[in-house]
C-alpha cells in the first residue's frame, strides 16, 4: 500500500512578515527580504517560504492564515517596524511551541519590546549583501537546530511549564525557584546588552557638520588671538581647557581647518591686571616685562 503524500504544512516555512500595501516602500521591503533572504535560507533545508498574501489578503488575518502559522513545518518572524499582525501571530506560533527564527532590520536593533528583546532575534539590512548573506545563514542554522534537536524558544510554554512545577511538590517548586531566578537574571543581562548596542550604533552613527566644526576652530583661534594680547588669566584658562577638545574636533573633520599652535605656552601664574588706558594726549607708557618667577 503506497504511503499518503506529505501535508503540504511538512515542507512549509511560513513567514510571519508585515507587508505593506501594493506598489508601497513596504511591500517592496518585504518582498526583497523574502526572496533574497527567507526563501534561500529555507530551501537548504527543504522547505519552502510561504506569506499570509499568497493565501489571504494583505493585512487580514484568517482562520487560513492561522491554521498555516499553527501546522507549517517552521516560521520566520520578521519583526521590524514592531507591525501588530506579526506579533499577534507570533504569540500564536510561541502558544503551539514550534519552531520559529526571529529576524529584524538593523534599525530595530534596541527598539523590540522588552517580552521579546530578551530572544534570540538575527539582525539584517537588506540592502547589504554580507548582511543579507549572514542572515540567511543564521536562519538556516536556528531552523535546523530547531528541528533536528528539538531546540525551541518558547516564553509562552516555558512560562507554562514554570507555573505547573510552582504548584508541584517542595523539589519542582524549589526548581520553578531557581528557573524563575536565571530567566530575571537572563532578561536584565539582555536588556542590558541591547542598552549597550543601541548606544554603540547611536555613537557610530553621529555626524558632525563639517561647516559648524570650522566655525568652531575659526572662533576658537580668535580666543587664542585675545589670550596672547591680554593679560587675562581667566582668558588664557580658557583657552588652554579647550586646547584638546577642540585639536580631536579637528581631527575627525580632517585636514580641512587645524587651531595654529602657539610658539610657547604663557604662564597662567602672572597677574591678571590690564594694562591701564592712558587719558593724556601723550603716548601711553610701554607695558614692562614680567619678572620670571622664583
Amino acid at each position: 500500500m503506497a504511503s499518503e503524500p506529505p501535508s503540504e504544512f511538512e515542507t512549509e516555512c511560513f513567514l510571519i512578515s508585515p507587508i505593506g500595501d501594493e506598489d508601497s516602500d513596504g511591500r517592496r521591503r518585504a518582498d526583497r527580504v523574502r526572496d533574497y533572504i527567507v526563501k534561500p535560507a529555507v530551501e537548504e533545508l527543504g522547505l519552502s517560504a510561504v506569506r499570509a498574501d499568497d493565501i489571504a489578503e494583505p493585512g487580514q488575518i484568517t482562520l487560513q492564515v492561522i491554521s498555516h502559522v499553527r501546522e507549517a513545518k517552521a516560521a520566520v518572524a520578521d519583526l521590524t517596524g514592531a507591525n501588530a499582525n506579526v506579533f499577534y501571530e507570533l504569540a500564536i506560533r510561541h502558544t503551539a511551541s514550534l519552531p520559529v527564527a526571529l529576524i529584524a532590520h538593523q534599525k530595530d536593533r534596541g527598539q523590540l519590546p522588552f517580552d521579546i528583546a530578551q530572544m534570540r532575534t538575527i539582525f539584517y539590512d537588506h540592502q547589504d549583501l554580507k548582511s543579507a548573506a549572514d542572515c540567511k545563514a543564521q536562519i538556516s542554522e536556528h531552523l535546523r537546530e530547531a528541528l533536528e534537536k528539538g531546540a525551541v524558544d518558547s516564553p509562552v510554554a516555558a512560562s507554562v511549564n514554570l507555573a505547573r512545577l510552582q504548584v508541584g511538590n517542595p523539589s519542582e517548586q524549589v526548581i520553578a525557584q531557581l528557573v524563575s531566578t536565571v530567566e530575571d537574571m537572563a532578561s536584565e543581562t539582555s536588556a542590558t546588552r541591547h542598552a549597550i548596542s543601541a548606544l554603540a550604533d547611536q555613537m557610530q552613527e553621529t555626524r558632525i557638520d563639517p561647516d559648524d566644526a570650522i566655525a568652531l576652530v575659526k572662533g576658537f583661534e580668535v580666543l587664542q588671538q585675545l589670550s596672547d594680547d591680554r593679560s587675562d588669566d581667566e582668558l588664557t584658562a580658557l583657552y588652554m581647557h579647550l586646547v584638546l577638545p577642540v585639536a580631536h574636533l579637528s581631527e575627525r573633520i580632517g585636514p580641512t581647518v587645524r587651531p595654529r599652535q602657539r610658539v610657547a605656552r604663557r604662564s597662567l601664574g602672572r597677574s591678571s591686571t590690564r594694562r591701564p588706558v592712558s587719558n593724556s594726549s601723550t603716548a601711553p607708557e610701554q607695558p614692562t616685562a614680567h619678572s620670571p618667577e622664583t
